[in-house]
């Protein structure tokens, strides 16, 4: 993992200003923040619209796309312009936020930030968020678990036609590519469950339990049909064999690992969207297994509305539903892995996962998000401003608080040794 190192003076001399002005969190926690790879301040978007104002983009449908006249990302390094840029809305609930979450769509693919060539790029606004801190914070549990495609992102100061949008989350989408979900048989498919927004699709499948799924990508674009067929006969065998707890049967139709390091991650950071929608899944041809992932959207877990105590287990509470039929579960969420983790033998693998990745790691996590906190404090500062949000630092102490519990947690709940 990564061993930060201090790379000059001038980022002592920022990250003991940082420490000044809160201290009682990172002193409390005995946390060192090891580096601040870009002292001088996190990049910056600006985005000058060609035919559009802003305001009418967040007043109009998400879908609905706009000319982007010029595109400057200025870091450390310097500038870069990207000319014929497509802009549009995204997301569910978080677009029907004040703060708007938006799609960039280059002209042709280009690396931004060292995230990976992509032509679809999203900014995520993190509104609900105070600290901005937990998609960035998952997805480096995602990588401590070694989750295939586990994705990564990077902070940015919006601008658009010269005003101050806010502090951005600059990530690729989740899709079929080289560098996003890289899958290469002709019929291979990257599905969401989703029982929250499915009937929003033109196209949605049910399962025989009742889950919701949509086709998110498919490698050939005239395979749909097909690639879904495939897919959904597997996952209805799936259904019916974590139904009737074979588990023979199961390990023959998942891959097991990336369903045990889907269940640790949602699971470890309680994400409240987690077997409802956001679920994502694939399957590479039809000689391939399902596998979980890649996990994504984050802006509500954390605990994020101070409301359930560290100890608390999110999947085994839905478990009090013993039917599998969604309209018998509590608010419509999967029970499927509620249901996997009762199995003794998906249960060991989990506790093997957990050891081999995780345990052992709070404090490196923990140096991870007050790291991070650091590099983006003053945008933070200003981004609360702007949009009216709760205190970063105190936000900030208690996502590391509640953190830090999560872990003492889990090391008793899921650690032992090999």
């Amino acid at each position: 993992m990564k061993n930060w190192e201090w790379k000059s003076i001038l980022v002592g001399v920022f990250l003991f200003a940082v420490l000044f002005v809160v201290p009682a969190i990172m002193v409390q926690k005995g946390i060192e923040i090891k580096n601040n790879p870009r002292y001088d301040g996190i990049p910056k978007i600006e985005i000058s619209l060609a035919d559009a104002q802003l305001d009418n983009i967040k007043e109009n449908s998400k879908d609905q796309k706009y000319l982007v006249e010029n595109l400057k990302l200025t870091t450390r390094d310097g500038v870069s312009e990207f000319f014929d840029v497509e802009l549009k809305g995204r997301g569910n609930t978080t677009w029907g936020q004040v703060k708007k979450p938006y799609q960039i769509k280059l002209k042709h693919k280009a690396d931004l930030l060292g995230l990976g060539k992509q032509r679809k790029w999203l900014l995520l606004a993190n509104f609900l968020d105070a600290t901005n801190l937990r998609t960035d914070a998952a997805f480096y549990v995602e990588e401590m678990l070694g989750e295939n495609f586990a994705y990564k992102g990077e902070f940015v100061d919006l601008y658009v036609n010269g005003d101050y949008e806010g502090l951005y989350y600059l990530t690729r989408g989740i899709e079929i590519d080289k560098n996003a979900v890289d899958l290469k048989d002709p019929l291979s498919v990257l599905v969401e469950l989703d029982n929250a927004f499915a009937w929003g699709e033109t196209q949605y499948f049910v399962t025989n339990n009742g889950e919701h799924l949509t086709v998110k990508d498919v490698r050939t674009k005239d395979s749909v049909d097909e690639a879904m067929a495939d897919f959904l006969a597997d996952f209805n065998e799936l259904e019916k064999a974590v139904k009737e707890k074979d588990y023979a049967k199961v390990t023959e139709l998942i891959d097991i690992e990336s369903f045990v390091q889907y269940y640790l991650l949602e699971e470890f950071i309680m994400n409240q969207d987690a077997y409802f929608t956001s679920q994502y899944f694939y399957k590479d041809g039809p000689e391939d297994k399902i596998h979980a992932g890649p996990a994504w959207d984050f802006d509500i877990a954390f605990d994020l509305w101070n409301g359930l105590p560290s100890n608390f287990n999110y999947t085994k509470s839905l478990g009090a539903y013993e039917d599998l039929a969604v309209e018998k579960q509590y608010g419509n969420r999967s029970k499927l892995f509620a249901k996997l983790i009762e199995m003794p033998e998906f249960r060991a693998e989990v506790e093997k996962v957990f050891a081999e990745r995780m345990s052992g790691r709070k404090q490196e996590l923990l140096d991870y998000i007050a790291g991070r906190a650091a590099q983006i404090y003053n945008s933070a500062l200003k981004d609360g401003k702007r949009w009216d949000k709760l205190n970063f630092t105190q936000e900030l102490k208690r996502l590391l608080d509640w953190t830090s519990a999560r872990y003492d947690y889990f090391e008793d709940e899921y650690g032992r040794e090999f």
